[in-house]
């Protein structure tokens, strides 16, 4: 080596992505869930134990690799693909209660590239009380819709809106605790009310018109384990 020149050291390597603890994959699932498929690792393509389905079925997983990352049955009744793996990130979605899937087999499917590292549990809500689906069917005739039905669980925030006057937020949930809700406008979030979700529950609070101007986010508020839906609307203004 040359005086006063250095030696340049190679950049460290980068660190290699993992996957989530087992703990920290079923964090999300709900409190009515009952695990039908425990978590599972695998590698590549692989075909998962079959299960009887009852009510919604809710997938967590995640998954180390390139390419996409489905998880399907053969009919593709139930047919999710991520289109890439987000380096070990958890990816959820659920399946809601339908006559094609409950009290019948179903066989999940994982269809991925043959290196792709993956992990996955799966759960199933069993009987649930007769909670509707939200949508336009469940709101006033000719509302607007501010935020179309969203699901989840545990605490979330829902997308962006702009009401122009007094909004009301319709909801349903299950679980062990209570949902409530909050704004990105602390002044607004005192009008919602906590509501117990043991027995199933479904309702409508409204909030006044903001008192500032411009997009609002609202966040539903839950521990982790309780299931939600929850759609937001307003009513036309009053013809003078």
């Amino acid at each position: 080596m040359r005086a006063g020149r250095h030696a340049v050291k190679p950049p460290a390597p980068a660190a290699r992505a993992t996957l989530p603890s087992s703990s920290q994959l079923t964090l999300g699932l709900p409190s009515i869930g009952h695990t039908v498929i425990s978590v599972t690792h695998g590698r590549g393509s692989a075909s998962l134990p079959t299960f009887t389905a009852e009510g919604i079925i809710f997938v967590e997983s995640a998954c180390i690799g390139t390419g996409s990352f489905g998880v399907q049955t053969a009919d593709h009744v139930i047919d999710s693909i991520a289109e890439q793996c987000a380096g070990g990130s958890i990816g959820e979605f659920l399946e809601p209660a339908n006559a094609g899937l409950d009290g019948k087999p179903v066989s999940l499917q994982i269809v991925t590239g043959p290196s792709t590292e993956w992990e996955i549990v799966v759960a199933d809500s069993g009987p649930l009380p007769p909670l509707p689906l939200l949508g336009p069917s469940t709101i006033p005739a000719g509302a607007r819709i501010l935020v179309p039905a969203t699901d989840g669980t545990g605490t979330s925030g829902l997308e962006t809106f702009a009401p122009t006057g007094r909004y009301f937020v319709q909801y349903t949930c299950v679980g062990t605790a209570t949902i409530d809700f909050s704004t990105s406008f602390e002044s607004q979030s005192g009008p919602f009310v906590r509501v117990p979700c043991a027995n199933g529950a479904i309702g409508t609070q409204e909030a006044p018109q903001p008192t500032l101007q411009g997009p609002m986010n609202l966040t539903v508020e839950t521990p982790p384990h309780t299931y939600w839906e929850v759609q937001v609307y307003e009513l036309p203004a009053a013809k003078s």
